[in-house]
This record gives structure tokens, sequence and C-alpha cells, in this order.
């Protein structure tokens, strides 16, 4: 592969990332790293004086969009995020636990005289309780959101 076979890769994948650049989205981002690959694979074969054009793709696929989809649910109510399971944007289905924070204060009404039964009010109160996610689509846990 000579210079000029190079250059013109170079002058065509650099056309390809304008309009790229132009229509955004995440399978462009994709299709960059894996011009960027291939460009590594081409320039491995090629002279050291000839690695211009990989120096230029590298800045263009570093500049590519970067779409991040929360995980991990951040909040006692449900949430929209994608199942790392099914691949599907789901509403999670929140199921209310008693956890340390319900226990506690549970303990502080006791303490405080609230004996007969009025300490087990915390247990009805679902802001006091945990709050475990699930995908509503394939039933697996999304994650805990613990209040203490």
């Amino acid at each position: 592969m000579n210079r000029e076979e190079v250059r013109e890769r170079g002058e065509e994948r650099r056309k390809r990332g304008e309009d790229r650049g132009e229509k955004g989205g995440k399978k462009e981002g994709k299709r960059t790293l894996t011009d960027l690959v291939q460009t590594l694979t081409d320039s491995v074969q090629t002279r050291p004086e000839d690695l211009t054009d990989l120096v230029q793709t590298c800045r263009m696929a570093s500049s590519a969009a970067v779409v991040v989809v929360p995980t991990a649910p951040p909040c006692d109510g449900p949430v929209q995020l994608l199942c790392p399971r099914c691949q599907q944007m789901v509403l999670s289905k929140v199921d209310y636990t008693a956890g340390l924070l319900t226990y506690l204060f549970c303990g502080g009404l006791f303490f405080c005289g609230c004996v007969l039964g009025c300490c087990l009010i915390p247990f009805c109160v679902d802001r006091l309780k945990n709050a475990k996610h699930s995908c509503p689509t394939c039933r697996s846990p999304l994650g805990v959101y613990k209040r203490l």
C-alpha cells in the first residue's frame, strides 16, 4: 500500500465522518470506532510516515458523541431506564421492603412511649422502606435504593 492509497482512504473516511457528524446518533459512533480499528489494522502494514491519517481518524473517533443510559435506580419511585438483560427501555417496578431506617424509626417510637402498636407505623410507610427496582418485562432485578 503506497502513500496515495492511504491518503485516498483517509479522505474517504473523513468524508464519511463528516456525514456522520451531521446525522449524529449511536450507530454512527460505533461505525467510527470500527473504522478506527480498520485503520489501525491497515496501518500495521504501512510505513510509520503514513500514520498521519491514523492520527486524524483517532481524533475524529474521540470526538464521537457517547450516550450514557443510567443503569442504577437513583430514587424510591419508578425510574425509566435500560434493562441490562432484555435491552429495553422500561419503567421499573418497585417493591418496598423494610430496611434499617424502618427498624430505627420503630425503635425510636418504642422508646418515646408508643408501645401499644403505634411503634409499628413505620412498617406501613413506603417512604421509610427500601425500594427494590425490577424490570416489568423480564423481572430481573435492576437495583435497590436503600434509605440508610
